[in-house]
């Protein structure tokens, strides 16, 4: 017979039993919703020895009904198989499971959390799943945010004050910032100016105070690659090269609010740009 997956059903087939050889495929009750007709599978599973689950398109329950819905994903194999929580929050590590036991998208809600240990959860989550998470971290690395937003269709991440990375993963920078705006970001390890540069220029940057040491260059060079960094950057800047003008000097001090490593052999400039040099932005140099 076909029949629907429910409670009436499994009480008319009370008396079966697993030897007794009954065929049983649903072809018009293909979506399972709420905890009775969840459980209704995993009953009928046990009792019928001929059995075809392959029609079960969708799987809704609640938070409540995790542990069954696991039970259930791991009876009905449809390689297209849904599975929604309609109400309630689960853990990653809850939608990790039934991630990888469904073959088509989840819908839920996880638990508010960091970036680093949700992401370590979720990896068995798709990018096709929909699942909504709001961070509690206000520092974070770039490429875990990075990481973490191509798992989550709807991010909160608005308590995020500090983006970090390594030197190695500054391309990152620009990522991160598209998901949250405006905050700090420290590097650790040495950069050049233009990366510096560029993650200052970036659109999502705003006011966020960038952190970082850069490559030792020519004061003149510097000046021209450091185009939109500002003294509230805490950049830390080395000056090579056997010259250094004092017009170029001083205008690196508008670029950082950092010291400035002063290494170049001569210093050339007229009495105004020395006077100021070594008087007015005395303390920015070392």
């Amino acid at each position: 017979p076909t029949t629907d997956i429910n409670a009436t059903t499994v009480a008319a087939l009370k008396d079966v039993k697993a030897t007794d050889e009954i065929t049983f495929k649903p072809t018009t009750d293909t979506d399972l919703v709420g905890n009775a007709e969840i459980n209704a599978l995993i009953s009928l599973n046990k009792i019928l020895s001929k059995k075809d689950w392959s029609n079960i398109a969708t799987i809704k329950g609640t938070a409540n009904d995790v542990s069954i819905i696991k039970q259930a994903l791991a009876i009905a194999k449809n390689p297209a198989l849904t599975v929604e929580i309609t109400a309630g929050i689960i853990s990653a590590e809850d939608a990790n499971a039934i991630a990888k036991l469904a073959g088509g998208a989840l819908t839920a809600t996880i638990k508010d959390g960091s970036v680093a240990a949700t992401l370590k959860a979720l990896s068995d989550v798709k990018t096709g799943d929909v699942l909504t998470f709001k961070t509690t971290d206000t520092t974070v690395k770039a490429t875990d945010l990075v990481a973490l937003d191509l798992k989550i269709a709807n991010g909160t991440y608005t308590s995020i004050k500090t983006i970090t990375a390594d030197a190695k993963d500054v391309s990152s920078v620009s990522d991160a910032l598209a998901v949250a705006n405006g905050a700090d970001v420290t590097i650790t390890g040495t950069i050049t100016a233009a990366q510096a540069n560029k993650i200052a220029a970036d659109t999502n940057a705003g006011t966020g105070v960038l952190t970082a040491t850069v490559e030792a260059d020519t004061a003149a060079n510097l000046v021209t690659r450091l185009a939109n960094t500002t003294p509230t950057d805490m950049l830390t800047l080395g000056v090579n090269g056997t010259t250094a003008t004092a017009a170029n000097l001083n205008t690196l001090v508008t670029k950082t609010g950092g010291k400035i490593k002063l290494d170049a052999t001569e210093v050339t400039g007229d009495v105004a740009g020395l006077t100021a040099l070594y008087v007015t932005n005395k303390a920015s140099f070392t």
